[in-house]
């Protein structure tokens, strides 16, 4: 499933931003009213509880600051979207979330306990943590328990479906799909409803769902929800948007495993073409999709092809100095497939010495 790198830090604009806000907020302490005033009204309470410490404001305005440059720029308030927005970035940051037990009790979150803070939120804060580590059985138990209690306090609030966006992705983490399908569903439909039909936030849930759908040999109700998921980020962010690879990723591994060979290669070498247009795109991601374009060829039968991608794998290994490891001689033995495979036999015979001694064996035939 979705695949997500995350990096909480800042870029330099946003990170000077800041640190304008800060000495904005010295100069001017009335400034935090009126920024509470735009922001939901389950995160402004919070901060209107926030100690004089302006230094613990520095998260939230991390997160606040692409909203309020936007602001700026088009000289016009946060809209319900963007204060949504908001919130749902600040839930998902561990970092932040402490911030916000702490506003709220006026101390730090690990001097919190079940006599002064409320049950969920706590366990809705460390169900956060263990999805952040990615420790996902710990993350079901915590947010599922979280959900339960924050429906029954605060029933269809910005805290549930919060909680709940965070439960699929655990669910998904655990294998648990069939009981993420009742929660993506009610997350597409909250998500709907405050959001609108075409906010890039709902593209997961359809990618959830379709996988489901995959799982009970509903295939073309599973293309149609995949289908569904990229074109709402397409809609919101257009089609060459770094936004889109993760609903480009489970539509071309559906493909993949329904054997449409053709579907597939065409999405990886546009998730491909995505990332090489884009500047912070990972190599190892890259690496990625150029052996999952390597497998189809070899599975079409398609050696030029295969070839091709083959050899630009083993340049990234190159270049990331893994050149000499045994994963780059599987890669090597499948060159030297291809190859052979053309009547390139000399050719191949020396890819293939290369490729046994770097997996460390003693013939071919132990590797074929």
């Amino acid at each position: 499933m979705e695949r997500e790198h995350r990096s909480d830090t800042l870029d330099q604009e946003t990170a000077q931003f800041v640190d304008r806000l800060l000495e904005r907020l010295n100069a001017e302490p009335d400034l935090l009213d009126s920024w509470f005033a735009r922001l939901p009204a389950e995160l402004s309470f919070v901060l209107r509880q926030l100690p004089q410490d302006r230094e613990m404001l520095r998260p939230f305005l991390g997160s606040v600051a692409p909203l309020m440059l936007k602001e700026e720029k088009y000289g016009s308030p946060l809209n319900d979207g963007d204060k949504i927005d908001l919130f749902l970035d600040v839930m998902a940051k561990p970092e932040c979330f402490d911030w916000i037990v702490r506003a709220i009790l006026g101390k730090d979150p690990d001097e919190s306990d079940e006599s002064n803070a409320p049950d969920w939120l706590e366990k809705t804060r460390d169900g956060m943590h263990a999805l952040e580590e990615q420790e996902f059985e710990q993350a079901h138990e915590l947010l599922t328990e979280a959900l339960v209690q924050s429906d029954k306090i605060t029933p269809d609030s910005l805290w549930s479906f919060a909680i709940m966006r965070a439960l699929v992705a655990a669910c998904a983490g655990t294998g648990r799909l069939e009981e993420a399908e009742p929660l993506a569903v009610r997350w597409i439909a909250a998500g709907q409803t405050r959001l609108g039909q075409w906010h890039p936030d709902l593209s997961y849930p359809h990618s959830i769902l379709a996988h489901v759908k995959e799982l009970q040999n509903h295939p073309q109700e599973a293309e149609e929800l995949h289908r569904q998921a990229v074109q709402i980020v397409e809609r919101s962010k257009g089609e060459q948007h770094r936004d889109l690879i993760p609903a480009l990723d489970s539509m071309a591994y559906f493909y993949s495993r329904s054997d449409d060979l053709a579907a597939a290669a065409e999405v990886f070498k546009r998730i491909l073409a995505i990332h090489e247009s884009d500047p912070e795109a990972h190599e190892e991601d890259r690496e990625e999709y150029l052996e999952a374009l390597l497998e189809i060829n070899l599975r079409q039968k398609q050696f030029t092809a295969a070839e091709a991608h083959a050899r630009r794998v083993l340049e990234l290994r190159k270049n990331a100095g893994l050149a000499d490891t045994p994963q780059s001689g599987i890669i090597m033995g499948l060159l030297a497939a291809c190859l052979r495979s053309r009547a390139r036999h000399a050719e191949a015979e020396v890819v293939f010495e290369r490729a046994i001694e770097l997996l460390g064996q003693t013939s071919l035939e132990d590797n074929e």
